[in-house]
């Protein structure tokens, strides 16, 4: 596959040394201060990983992250789902083996979101 993705978030990504997968902190409600705190503290990559989660109420919260992710220059990353990560204006997509084929989430994407699938053997990484 090409190397389409934009050179300033590729960039960012290369620098990137601390990535966070959280939840949307429903039952502490302190996303906005939880977010500064951590993305000040030195994580370059937020993810929201809240499984099950409607596609609006995750745009909500998403919000919140990109609001977070621009005030501190960080790198907004969303799970699973390529018509969230377009809708919210992502940088970064992460696909589980699971999740749609890369091809497929770059054809809604375009050339502009970085886009990472987990991998657990060798195999799954071809």
């Amino acid at each position: 596959m090409p190397d389409t993705a934009p050179t300033a978030a590729r960039a960012r990504l290369a620098d990137a040394r601390l990535y966070l997968c959280t939840d949307a902190r429903r039952s502490q409600g302190d996303l906005p201060e939880f977010l500064d705190a951590v993305l000040a503290g030195g994580v370059d990559i937020v993810q929201l990983r809240d499984k099950g989660m409607e596609a609006a109420e995750e745009l909500e919260h998403l919000a919140v992250f990109a609001d977070a992710c621009a005030r501190h220059g960080k790198l907004l990353a969303v799970n699973d789902r390529a018509d969230v990560a377009h809708a919210a204006r992502a940088d970064v997509l992460h696909l589980g083996q699971g999740d749609l084929p890369v091809p497929a989430a770059r054809a809604i994407l375009g050339d502009d979101v970085l886009i990472g699938r987990s991998t657990h053997a060798e195999s799954e990484a071809a």
